[in-house]
């Protein structure tokens, strides 16, 4: 899965209860899950399980 898509990006970090992202990092959405990924790669640097 492309996460660089902004089709995923969560722009409402703040709304998701989650803490701002590290600079050349975005929050994403997967399914329930939200991720942190390195804009420039994709890589995942963290994940957050859903309920």
């Amino acid at each position: 899965m492309e996460y660089r898509s902004r089709n995923y990006v969560v722009d409402d970090w703040r709304g998701h209860q989650l803490t701002a992202p590290p600079r050349g990092y975005h929050c994403v959405r997967t399914g329930g899950d939200q991720v942190l990924v390195a804009i420039a790669t994709g890589i995942i640097l963290q994940r957050r399980l859903g309920n």
